[in-house]
């Protein structure tokens, strides 16, 4: 099958930056599914040029290739309705909106424009079958098992961190530091820096404990009192609830532990302690940490166990194929 994918090649469309998160997890599982992929970057498209005139060339792209099915991953307001109205007679057209809990509104507007969209949040077709839409399907994060790969080497790394570096987050570092835990940290903003897509997996394999830690708003008071830079992205933060993210199912399908924030709805994808293990507060952080440094038996059979399940039902080869058959197939 053609396949044509529409997202951006570099995260934010900023080289310096390194591999968009769309791209290094959609583009390769689709190729290795057999499918013809023809890949359109929207947002180089426009620097080279302009809006008009990206969306016209995508108009021509669709006609002349006539994928049956175009995949997209929106950024901001790039694409003009009428253009993405325009293809839908030579293709199936389907759009990722991977933090439709916070951006409600931008979802709710993008969303009529194409003929499936997916939505992440595990309650997520209730609310939009509450709103009058039709078109959606759950669609939770996945792995790349292309990408993310268990890889035999020394876990010379106790607690590892990979994300930019966030008020609440250096809070909590800061807190599991007083209580004797070192975490090594990776990503923009912290001492180690942003690291490669193929480095973080290789992170996730060196680490006997890989940590999920929220970039929503906190409510802890302790938190909010600890510093002026608290209060402050307390107010400007819009990200008021949590929501379900990559990185879980990126550490279990690399065959490592999981010790993550919880979120409602988590135990529809793993079983709760048995496949990873869960935090509600930065004292539960810290008494997880310890206990799991210190039963290694127990934290390898709970990686296994989650690296089983991804590779069973949450690989993006999974999501692939159940979108492609809902798409065409209804």
């Amino acid at each position: 099958m053609k396949v044509a994918l529409v997202c951006m090649y570099y995260d934010y469309g900023i080289p310096e930056r390194g591999m968009s998160y769309e791209y290094s997890t959609y583009y390769r599982p689709l190729v290795e599914m057999g499918h013809e992929v023809v890949f359109f970057d929207f947002l180089a498209e426009i620097k080279n040029t302009n809006k008009e005139a990206m969306n016209n060339k995508l108009e021509a792209l669709i006609r002349d290739e006539k994928p049956e099915v175009t995949i997209f991953a929106l950024y901001k307001d790039e694409f003009n309705p009428e253009a993405l109205e325009n293809i839908k007679q030579y293709t199936k057209t389907f759009c990722f909106f991977q933090d439709d809990t916070w951006r409600t509104e931008y979802t709710e507007y993008w969303a009529k424009y194409f003929d499936l969209f997916g939505t992440p949040d595990p309650f997520g077709l209730e609310r939009y079958a509450d709103l009058g839409y039709k078109n959606c399907m759950h669609v939770p994060f996945g792995s790349n098992e292309f990408l993310n790969i268990k890889q035999d080497v020394i876990k010379d790394i106790d607690v590892s961190f990979v994300g930019i570096k966030l008020p609440y987050r250096t809070w909590i570092m800061k807190q599991l530091k007083k209580a004797g835990i070192n975490v090594e940290t990776y990503g923009r903003k912290w001492k180690n820096g942003r690291v490669s897509p193929e480095d973080m997996v290789a992170i996730y394999n060196r680490s006997k404990i890989n940590l999920n830690i929220s970039n929503s708003i906190s409510y802890d008071v302790r938190y909010l009192s600890s510093s002026l830079n608290s209060l402050r992205d307390f107010v400007k933060n819009n990200k008021r609830i949590e929501q379900q993210k990559a990185r879980p199912f990126e550490v279990c399908g690399s065959g490592n532990f999981m010790l993550t924030y919880y979120t409602r709805g988590l135990e529809k994808y793993y079983n709760v302690g048995g496949e990873l293990a869960i935090y509600t507060s930065v004292d539960e952080l810290i008494d997880q940490i310890r206990y799991y440094l210190k039963n290694e038996e127990e934290r390898e059979k709970v990686a296994i166990a989650g690296y089983r399940r991804t590779l069973f039902e949450h690989t993006f080869t999974n999501r692939f194929h159940t979108i492609i058959e809902k798409l065409c197939h209804g």
